[in-house]
């Protein structure tokens, strides 16, 4: 249970239930990352799954990590300092929150019939590398 307000003193109490929905998100959230991953590598196969998740995005017509993306890939290319790299991939998490790639790819692309298993592989591809950039620089 989790209290909250809605302003001016007025408490309320609402029901938070966490379930897991499918066994590809629980793999996700249990990656473990290489023990030292090349961090060169681990940035050219960010910005790989960064340009197919921007493709299936043009494929669904949807943009809304346009942005994201086009940071992701700027911080990206002027790697000559860590904290670049790192910004980069934090930029490419479009994963968390309300209106997240879970939420609006995930509905978007079930709604255009496009295979589960492309949707899968593009995400499992992105989240994987966004973790591997992070893991590279931790173990630099």
């Amino acid at each position: 249970d989790v209290l909250g307000s809605r302003g001016l003193g007025d408490v309320y109490k609402r029901q938070v239930t966490y379930r897991e929905i499918s066994g590809v998100k629980k793999a996700l959230f249990y990656k473990v990352c290489p023990s030292s991953p090349d961090i060169k590598q681990c940035i050219s196969d960010l910005k790989n799954a960064i340009q197919s998740a921007q493709k299936l995005c043009d494929t669904i017509g949807y943009h809304g990590f346009e942005e994201d993306f086009q940071e992701a890939h700027r911080l990206l290319n002027d790697t000559d300092r860590l904290d670049n790299a790192l910004n980069g991939a934090l930029s490419a998490c479009v994963f968390a929150g309300m209106g997240s790639w879970n939420d609006e790819v995930a509905a978007i692309c079930e709604d255009k019939n496009i295979p589960q298993h492309q949707y899968t592989e593009v995400t499992n591809a992105l989240f994987s590398a966004i973790l591997n950039v992070v893991c590279g620089i931790c173990s630099y």
